[in-house]
């Protein structure tokens, strides 16, 4: 494994210099504090190259299924962590839904991450518009407000970290970002240059991770594709995009394959707060480096 942390990774801290561990909780719920310095002391040993982390990002979760507990249970095999996008007006409190959340958080291998209140997307004048781009200020800033409070109450602790439905993003995104306090992630196309403007907007707090999507569409994983575009990106941390209510048998064998590929590459399976929290222990790093 490269021993020197590229470019990428050196950005991505310096946007997250007021995230050490001391100062995290003027922002963040006492619950959700725990839980990040939790993570970060499972996973800390892993924080010495974040050029070979993979967050694998799981979207659309709305209920307990068969495909995700197959996911899982490939995850888990391989010794994967997974981080699972919620869409929170599809769930209940007081469910079996809420407790197998509850219960899975508790394994330490999966973090629940905020992928919007509806989902939904709808066009005006020929415009396509989605829940975060297009849709206005307010009509974000709610669903934002709404989301994260929701799964407050779902999991009884803040969620960090936000992936919007069909990866959405535009200035409005950026500021209801910026005025959710509890947030340290978003997961974004960090190259798009449609969204350059909306990506220079975002707090410093919060850092952006680019996403790699499934490579022939949705819930549609192929291991020897996504292993070529691997083997052509700079050295840097990365999201992998999966649909797992997609997965038939075929597919479930795709990401098997995927798992055991990205473990012979040397790659590292982190959850968004170890992520979170390895970016401030490498910006203090920094900074007590040349002081």
């Amino acid at each position: 494994m490269i021993n020197t942390f590229p470019k990428h990774c050196r950005s991505q801290a310096s946007r997250l210099s007021h995230l050490a561990i001391g100062q995290l909780n003027t922002f963040l719920s006492p619950k959700t504090l725990v839980l990040l310095i939790t993570l970060a002391l499972n996973g800390s040993a892993m924080a010495a190259d974040l050029s070979k982390v993979v967050i694998i990002k799981a979207d659309d979760f709305t209920g307990t299924n068969q495909a995700w507990s197959n996911f899982l249970e490939a995850s888990r095999a391989a010794g994967v962590k997974v981080s699972i996008g919620v869409i929170t007006k599809s769930i209940r409190e007081n469910s079996p839904v809420q407790e197998w959340m509850r219960a899975q958080e508790k394994n330490g291998d999966v973090e629940f991450w905020n992928h919007g209140w509806d989902h939904k997307r709808w066009s005006t004048n020929d415009f396509a518009i989605t829940e975060f781009q297009g849709s206005g200020l307010a009509n974000q800033r709610e669903h934002l407000m709404r989301s994260q409070a929701a799964l407050r109450k779902l999991l009884g602790h803040d969620v960090i970290a936000l992936g919007t439905p069909y990866n959405g993003f535009d200035l409005d995104t950026a500021q209801a970002m910026n005025e959710s306090p509890a947030l340290r992630l978003f997961f974004t196309y960090t190259t798009n240059p449609k969204q350059e403007a909306a990506r220079q907007r975002v707090d410093a707090r919060i850092a952006l991770l680019d996403i790699v999507n499934e490579a022939e569409g949705t819930g549609k994983p192929n291991a020897a594709k996504l292993a070529a575009l691997l083997a052509r990106r700079p050295p840097g941390p990365v999201s992998l995009e999966f649909h797992p209510t997609y997965f038939g048998a075929p597919r479930l064998a795709e990401y098997r394959k995927i798992l055991a590929d990205l473990k012979v590459h040397g790659y590292i399976t982190m959850l968004p707060a170890q992520y979170v929290a390895a970016l401030a222990d490498l910006k203090q790093g920094e900074s007590a480096k040349y002081s």
